[in-house]
């Protein structure tokens, strides 16, 4: 994935105790982002498959604007926004640097793993590491083998990444979208994944959360054979006729120029 984003001001909020809440616009090319930073800044993101990201002809630093342009949700909240044209790129973030463990080592926090920031688990995850190596380096301080206090900080950091890790795979699917923008399901399997999604790798290899998370999986292929949740249309931003970019400091040609498809 690419994942091109920018802060801005006067982006549009939800009103009321929702104004703070972070917006997800999903699309068959990826996603976009807008998360508050302060009462002033929020951030804007748009995440793309590299392989779509590179079949359109229009610089990486201008992408984001290029997307906003074809996505009327985030668009309309873009109206008043003030920012830059340009945008920063990230690609390839998402990465595990297994075995976590070793002689004279543990690795913790964004050395071990970074996950697709598909909502909050690298905070998480950064204690989650730092926790478990310093207790793994008490261990051996009072005397357990080295070896096996890495085995076991090995098997936790595996089992808080995991499920996650697969929960983002399904994440890009269609099914999954549809079954998660539901919003509820039997047996509350809906919980575990937003455990999971909030960021609670601690409880992600608790029995509770992986059955459910299983039950939630059968679910999505049973969706994908018949309907279990109202369907809904996907939305390509390929497809979408652009709208001037409303957040330019400058509305003048070279800004158009910048929005056509290839």
């Amino acid at each position: 994935k690419v994942a091109y984003y920018e802060h801005f001001e006067n982006v549009r909020r939800l009103d009321g105790k929702e104004e703070g809440h972070p917006a997800i616009a999903m699309c068959e090319e990826g996603w976009f982002w807008l998360i508050p930073i302060n009462e002033r800044i929020t951030s804007v993101g748009l995440v793309l498959d590299a392989d779509i990201a590179r079949s359109i002809d229009v610089p990486a630093n201008r992408m984001l604007a290029w997307g906003i342009a074809r996505c009327p949700m985030v668009y309309d909240r873009m109206r008043d926004a003030v920012g830059p044209e340009k945008n920063h790129v990230e690609a390839d973030y998402a990465y595990s640097c297994a075995p976590w463990a070793g002689p004279g080592y543990f690795l913790a926090g964004d050395a071990a793993a970074f996950l697709d920031p598909v909502l909050s688990a690298g905070v998480q995850l950064c204690l989650i590491g730092g926790i478990e190596s310093a207790k793994s380096v008490d261990a051996i301080l009072s005397g357990d083998a080295p070896p096996r206090a890495q085995r076991k900080y090995i098997k936790r950091i595996k089992s808080a990444t995991a499920l996650f890790f697969k929960l983002i795979g399904l994440y890009y699917s269609h099914a999954f979208r549809e079954m998660f923008l539901h919003g509820y399901g039997p047996l509350s399997m809906h919980k575990a994944v937003v455990s999971v999604l909030s960021g609670h790798q601690a409880n992600a290899s608790s029995f509770s959360v992986r059955w459910r998370f299983a039950m939630f999986e059968l679910f999505i292929k049973l969706h994908r054979r018949r309907p279990i949740v109202p369907a809904r249309d996907t939305f390509s931003l390929l497809q979408q006729s652009p709208e001037p970019v409303p957040f330019a400091n400058d509305h003048s040609e070279t800004s158009d120029v910048a929005l056509e498809t290839a």
